[in-house]
């Protein structure tokens, strides 16, 4: 194992965790006195369950927390920070979701992973002068690429030959993902899976070296965006750039979503006491390059079990699903007998409850198809997603149906030929929003454009709507009486070409956002069912 991915041993590997005296369910769930009452609470925080207790008992000398959903895994990490202390104890996340509310429940020393950067570690760059966040949607100058590496104007990447301008956004790709790994080089496993030409792959590995050291070498970027993963993947080059040694205490809160080269950062740091929590079955942004380094920090391992939000019964087939993973959890969650909870399984087509708080889809593009039925319905509905990629797909499928291929700039939609060569790419390399994109032309043809702009016209915000529509990667930390499952979700679950450990996390995280009903696709019984791994798709 070559050093960059060898797990963090920290000075609390030294201890070994506390026997717990066997609890019953009940006491579990019962507060009991706390052993550091003498400190000041800035904020709001509750006493302890008996199972936060014990991991409290250890976080003075680093401990990792697997906190399944609704267990209290921010209100833990208030817990620690006042054990702690606020002013030495830093916290970070990879959202800026739990951010937001980490300022407000655990401490005002809360950043994402690329805020920290920001401030720690900019100055002592070279992209002082370059970075600019609002840019961090945008792509360098193609034809700027062109000329500092020698692009050539085409290029085969095997059954598809693309033009310069997509040649560089897969360099960019490929310089992001090395930015977002804990590997200390690039090299073939940093290049889009798209590139399906060794020679390609190769020759693209060797433009986006050169292109990091340009980027890392000069000053001045001119054409060339700089974004926050270029910033923290030097800083994790850079040991010698330390956090305050004020912050003595880190608590990593959504360890199993965080930044391939923050961890390295967070290796340089190995001085401080760490405090990691996360979950590892809802990792939900390994696309966007997160990395799940529950199991890279060799530190006293607890788990918070007792979900406060939901019941048995959705507790019971949240566990039917990560039963279905290649490694499943070692513990169960447990429900709140406290709370009543039911599921509901649905039919296709059967219109969705009054009651619904959220309906939670797969993809963003399946998003306008549920929201365009709720408002012929005459639903107030708040949509959280972003239209512009929707728009962005859409406009690529309608240049691709009209043989616009200058107009191309979707990776995998530029190396098709015709919408019927789409089908079969995505056959091969399953992609649930650009198959929901191109389903939704299909029905709607070249009004796709104006219904996308009608659905975001009639948003509402959420505190005036009757239900919020949004994908489960949106949703993460939130929490509704009763949710709707979309069927968007069997694309992916039953396709033979997917990670079906990711789509099972998935799974697991829509539907634990319910708090008393969810209502679930007849199609996905059989991964909400005490069924074997191999028998769901006999059913």
């Amino acid at each position: 194992m070559p050093s960059y991915a060898k797990p963090i041993e920290f000075k609390s590997n030294k201890i070994t965790a506390k026997d717990a005296p066997v609890q019953s369910f009940e006491n579990k769930l019962t507060p009991p006195k706390r052993n550091f009452s003498n400190l000041k609470a800035k904020f709001n925080v509750r006493n302890p369950t008996i199972e936060q207790q014990q991991a409290l008992d250890l976080c003075d000398d680093g401990i990792l927390v697997n906190s399944f959903a609704g267990t209290g895994k921010t209100t833990f990490s208030g817990q620690v920070a006042e054990k702690l202390g606020y002013e030495k104890t830093l916290y970070a996340a990879f959202l800026r979701e739990n951010v937001s509310e980490a300022k407000e429940r655990v401490t005002k020393q809360a950043y994402t992973q690329d805020a920290l950067a920001f401030h720690f570690a900019l100055k002592q760059s070279p992209f002082i002068n370059s970075l600019d966040p609002k840019l961090s949607k945008k792509q360098s100058d193609a034809g700027a690429l062109q000329m500092l590496l020698g692009l050539p104007t085409k290029l085969d990447l095997g059954g598809k030959i693309v033009k310069y301008y997509v040649l560089s956004m897969l360099i960019q790709e490929t310089v992001n993902n090395f930015c977002c790994s804990v590997e200390s080089e690039v090299s073939t496993i940093h290049v889009p899976k798209q590139v399906l030409s060794s020679q390609a792959t190769q020759q693209i590995m060797l433009w986006a070296r050169a292109y990091w050291e340009f980027l890392i070498s000069r000053q001045n970027h001119d054409k060339h965006i700089i974004k926050f993963p270029h910033l923290m993947k030097f800083w994790a080059m850079r040991p010698d750039i330390q956090l305050p040694q004020k912050y003595a205490n880190i608590i990593v809160d959504e360890a199993q979503d965080t930044n391939g080269a923050f961890y390295q950062v967070m290796k340089n740091h190995i001085d401080r006491n760490f405090v990691v929590i996360g979950d590892r079955h809802q990792q939900l942004f390994r696309w966007r390059g997160a990395v799940n380094t529950m199991n890279m920090f060799e530190l006293p391992n607890k788990a918070l079990t007792i979900s406060h939000r939901f019941g048995e019964s959705i507790a019971e087939v949240a566990n039917n699903v990560l039963a279905k993973h290649s490694e499943p959890p070692k513990e169960i969650i447990r429900g709140n007998q406290n709370l009543d909870s039911k599921i509901v399984y649905y039919q296709p087509n059967e219109a969705f409850p009054n009651d619904v708080g959220a309906i939670i889809t797969r993809t963003r593009t399946e998003i306008i198809s549920i929201a365009k039925s709720e408002l012929e319905q005459g639903h107030a509905i708040s949509v959280k997603t972003e239209f512009g990629s929707i728009r962005f797909l859409c406009q690529n499928i309608m240049a691709l149906a009209h043989n616009k291929t200058e107009q191309l700039r979707h990776p995998m939609i530029a190396r098709c030929y015709s919408l019927s060569n789409l089908e079969t790419e995505l056959e091969s390399s399953p992609d649930g929003d650009v198959y929901f994109a191109l389903k939704l032309y299909k029905k709607f043809g070249d009004e796709i454009l104006q219904i996308i702009d009608q659905v975001e016209r009639l948003n509402q915000p959420e505190s005036e709507s009757t239900r919020l529509i949004s994908t489960t990667h949106a949703l993460k930390g939130r929490e509704w009486d009763t949710i709707v499952i979309s069927s968007d979700y069997l694309y992916l679950v039953d396709s033979p070409n997917v990670q079906l450990d990711d789509e099972l996390c998935i799974l697991y995280v829509a539907i634990t956002r319910a708090k008393k009903k969810a209502y679930i696709p007849y199609g996905l019984k059989p991964y909400f069912e005490n069924v074997g791994k191999g028998e769901v798709g006999k059913l």
